[in-house]
């Protein structure tokens, strides 16, 4: 089970943004499919924990920190990084008024 080394428990700013959006791509260019890159920052590392009922996706009751982008990630992870909109983290939500986060 694959994860990414900085999702647990941290707030969210651009520059660990960044990393995460790199850590999906290296993900998908080795193959794996959008979804699947996008679990080994949600579902899994909550698994691997033995945190799956309380953290890892979205349901009442649970914690997370939510990223909104203007594009579909299941269609192309790369692009919807590079248009991050709103990051919601323990429950404040960092609102970009231009989607200002770029990736690299």
């Amino acid at each position: 089970m694959p994860t990414l080394g900085k999702t647990m428990g941290q707030f969210i700013f651009p520059d660990s943004l960044t990393s995460l959006h790199r850590e999906l791509d290296y993900f998908t260019k080795l193959g794996a499919s959008n979804l699947e890159a996008l679990r080994t920052a949600t579902i899994y590392p909550a698994q691997l924990f033995n945190l799956e009922s309380e953290i890892g996706s979205l349901s009442v009751g649970k914690s997370a920190d939510i990223v909104l982008t203007k594009l579909n990630p299941f269609e192309s992870l790369s692009n919807s990084l590079k248009s991050i909109c709103t990051v919601i983290s323990k429950g404040y939500p960092i609102i970009y008024t231009d989607c200002i986060f770029k990736g690299n």
